[in-house]
């Protein structure tokens, strides 16, 4: 007799704790792509900016030294900042793709870390729905 693997097809919506609590979760399906992982393009990352120290760097080095030359060297990129915030009680975020800005109201508890990662997302959702990226190969 051999042994298969078969696809769990349903994931555990609860959990009982040591101290016979009830904890209830949602799981997220998992994602299988028909491409492997292996065979997929890489893209070129480029993690100059990395290399400074921020609390030793004065912005105006980023800016006229590194920022300005990553862009002069990349003519075609699609240029992209994103913000997460909380002030108070309200959060948000905001991103901008090419000089056309975006912003969103986020649910009030929802931390600063979310909204950075939210803002993140939809950053990179909205490129790729209207098809902004463009690779290149090594």
């Amino acid at each position: 007799m051999t042994a298969t693997l078969e696809p769990i097809l349903h994931y555990p919506t609860s959990y009982k704790s040591p101290s016979m609590k009830k904890i209830r979760f949602h799981c997220l399906q998992p994602i299988f792509t028909s491409t492997p992982p292996w065979i997929a393009i890489k893209p070129l990352f480029n993690l100059q900016l990395t290399e400074l120290h921020k609390k030793s760097t004065s912005p105006i080095t980023y800016d006229r030294d590194h920022f300005q030359s990553l862009i002069i060297n990349h003519p075609n990129s699609n240029i992209c900042y994103t913000d997460g915030f909380k002030t108070n009680n309200k959060t948000g975020f905001a991103y901008s793709i090419n000089n056309k800005l975006y912003s969103k109201r986020h649910r009030n508890s929802a931390s600063v870390f979310t909204t950075e990662l939210q803002a993140i997302y939809l950053t990179l959702e909205h490129i790729l729905s209207n098809q902004l990226l463009s690779f290149r190969t090594p």
